[in-house]
């Protein structure tokens, strides 16, 4: 039995509605990320393993190269915390030397993320969810549900260890975040009429639904044009360099709280 223990930093960039480009050819929302996990080794090539990790997400239309992201001039932060538990299957390629093990992994897992979309307006930050940008619960709208901050996914991720030491380990991997989700920035559907959303939740939930540059916002409003692609899920991909440490390993020699031992049992002099 070996059970290990680390913690890791990086970064997270999220894929949406309101994402800069794609993730190929920019880094332009890249945000910082960090968390910690554990893992217990079930054979010599698989172990179970649960983490937990803290990010931002953000995007804005203004970073777009459309003229028509531009223009309807949408942006958002969100925070995103994640606890999951993932399956790690490895192949071991080892060296000469046994400590100086090369170990690629790939990672399937299941686990619950939490977020809140946010956007700016006038110097002040507004939580998008409550103010139904997209007619989510208003009385108009009875088959537009509103969308939970707490939501599944479904981690993918590849990466690798190699030992520094006995009991020290870098990893370096790439995760992609799956979700059920098609609101992490607040957009999927379409416009809703502003004086629908002014009656119901106020004059700044019409405002942040519709920030169009378009003089004509109110009749976009009510010919309920699209607003985001429905059809795409968003997810979000993350990227970390680890520093792990064996907390009981299989040889008391590569446990991290145990002392050194005088194995060959040599009189002390």
């Amino acid at each position: 039995m070996q059970i290990q223990g680390g913690v890791r930093v990086g970064g997270i960039k999220y894929e949406g509605d309101l994402a800069p480009n794609s993730f190929v050819i920019s880094t332009s929302a890249l945000r910082f990320d960090f968390g910690a996990f554990t893992t217990y080794k079930l054979t010599n090539w698989s172990a179970l393993m649960v983490t937990y990790h803290h990010g931002n997400l953000g995007g804005s239309d203004v970073l777009s190269n459309s003229s028509g992201r531009r223009e309807r001039n949408l942006a958002f932060w969100s925070p995103v915390d994640e606890l999951s538990m993932s399956g790690m299957f490895f192949y071991a390629i080892k060296h000469r030397r046994r400590e100086r093990t090369f170990k690629p992994y790939l990672t399937l897992g299941v686990g619950l993320f939490r977020f809140n979309p946010q956007t700016q307006y006038n110097g002040v930050w507004y939580h998008l969810q409550p103010l139904s940008t997209e007619g989510q619960g208003l009385s108009q709208y009875p088959n537009q549900k509103p969308y939970k901050l707490v939501q599944p996914c479904f981690p993918l991720g590849a990466g690798f260890q190699t030992s520094i030491s006995r009991k020290w380990f870098l990893a370096f991997d790439l995760t992609l975040g799956k979700t059920l989700t098609d609101y992490l920035d607040d957009v999927s559907s379409t416009y809703v009429p502003l004086s629908d959303l002014s009656q119901e939740r106020g004059e700044i939930a019409a405002i942040l639904s519709n920030r169009s540059l378009n003089t004509n916002r109110e009749v976009q409003s009510l010919q309920l044009s699209l607003r985001g692609d429905s059809t795409q899920r968003d997810w979000y991909i993350t990227g970390s360099i680890s520093l792990v440490a064996n907390i009981f390993g299989q040889s008391k020699r590569e446990n991290l709280w145990q002392k050194k031992v005088n194995y060959k049992k040599c009189p002390k002099i």
